[in-house]
């Protein structure tokens, strides 16, 4: 398979989580050197586990990306040993249903800001000025179907998606005149663990698998995606 990302440093937030680690691999193997954070220690052991011994060139780092002091020393760090950040993947986000408005409390719509927008702010603004400075960046964030396909009783996950890919277009229209792209992808339910376990009885065959998504992710890495920017991408499968 073609490298066409060598030489490049990726950033991969959330790279533990149902869509990391595919995504991880998938830039990987084209290449890229990979700076993987994760919040689950057991989660990075198996990660690490799975990575080793293929020849890929990445580290794991335990990074709050809430934290924007922590993001932003992860940041220096990755630029003093690798000398550029070429990508950003991000991977962040969280999910929470089952209450209308009226009945939602204000904890939970701030969970989901924090996680599906806050998070990507962070981690956007400290990637971006090292990307400005070479003209050069890719920046992918995970949103949702639910940001353009409005259900009951999601408001909070559905309004803090919905931001983001406004975030991700603010991001692309700033930085237009460069060759730095922000693009969103929006799959509908990923063919994970934790939705196996949440809907038992859905059928699975129609939910994108993360490999598939994780390919996605892999083009807008890539220079070959130059002229796509403040996209959001469905990658629906048939669900």
């Amino acid at each position: 398979m073609e490298r066409e990302l060598e030489g490049r440093t990726a950033i991969v937030t959330g790279g533990t989580g149902g869509l990391g680690p595919a995504v991880a691999r998938a830039l990987l193997e084209a290449g890229a050197h990979c700076v993987i954070t994760f919040k689950s220690k057991s989660r990075a052991d198996e990660l690490d586990t799975e990575l080793a011994g293929h020849g890929y060139s990445y580290t794991l780092q335990s990074v709050d990306i809430l934290d924007q002091n922590a993001v932003d020393a992860m940041v220096r760090g990755v630029l003093s040993e690798c000398g550029q950040i070429d990508i950003l993947a991000h991977l962040v986000g969280g999910y929470m249903g089952g209450n209308e408005v009226q009945d939602m409390p204000l904890a939970d719509w701030r969970l989901m800001f924090d996680l599906n927008v806050n998070s990507a702010f962070i981690a956007f603004k400290a990637v971006l000025p090292a990307m400005q400075a070479r003209n050069y960046g890719r920046i992918i964030a995970v949103g949702s179907r639910s940001a353009v396909r409005i259900s009951p009783g999601v408001s909070g996950y559905t309004a803090s998606k919905a931001a983001l890919l406004a975030l991700v277009e603010s991001v692309a229209e700033e930085n237009h005149a460069r060759d730095v792209t922000a693009n969103a992808v929006l799959p509908s339910i990923i063919d994970t663990a934790l939705n196996r376990a949440a809907m038992p009885k859905a059928n699975r065959d129609t939910w994108p698998k993360p490999e598939q998504i994780a390919e996605v992710f892999r083009f807008l890495a890539s220079d070959r995606s130059g002229l796509v920017s403040g996209a959001a991408i469905p990658v629906y499968g048939h669900a």
